[in-house]
């Protein structure tokens, strides 16, 4: 039996390797879920960070958005009032264009009046000039 004790011998030594062997590998495995956990825990955490960034980034851009809108708002607004204040001041330049000419008319109006009187005055004195100078030529002759 002693071939059967040295064959028993080898098989318990075998056996006793392979058993540290596995106990190794379940070591390295067991490490190795351990860092994949650690790994998978760890990408958990920072897509749970990099979400709330996004959401946070997104309610930002939400915010910008409205703010751009109610800004458009105001400018339209305020373009729409410049734009009617325009429109009102042009129909009142025109309409004190149009008196300013009414009023220049009637002034060309009375200095052409005025000039024609005057033209005729001027023609009346004429005339007495004639007069008197034809009056006073033929005063001369007769004195």
């Amino acid at each position: 039996m002693d071939a059967n004790d040295e064959q028993l011998a080898r098989l318990k030594e075998i056996i006793r390797h392979n058993e540290e062997e596995l106990k190794q590998n379940e070591q390295q495995y067991e490490e190795q879920i351990s860092a994949l956990h650690a790994a998978s825990v760890f990408k958990d955490d920072r897509l749970s960070q990099l979400d709330s960034q996004i959401r946070q980034l997104e309610g930002q851009a939400h915010e910008l958005r409205e703010s751009v809108a109610e800004q458009l708002q105001v400018v339209e607004s305020r373009d729409a009032a410049i734009k009617l204040l325009r429109e009102q001041q042009a129909a009142a330049l025109q309409a004190k264009d149009e008196q300013f000419a009414e009023k220049l008319a009637a002034t060309q109006l009375y200095f052409e009046e005025c000039l024609a009187e005057k033209e005729d005055e001027k023609s009346r004195l004429m005339d007495t000039i004639k007069v008197r100078k034809l009056f006073r030529f033929k005063a001369s002759r007769i004195l």
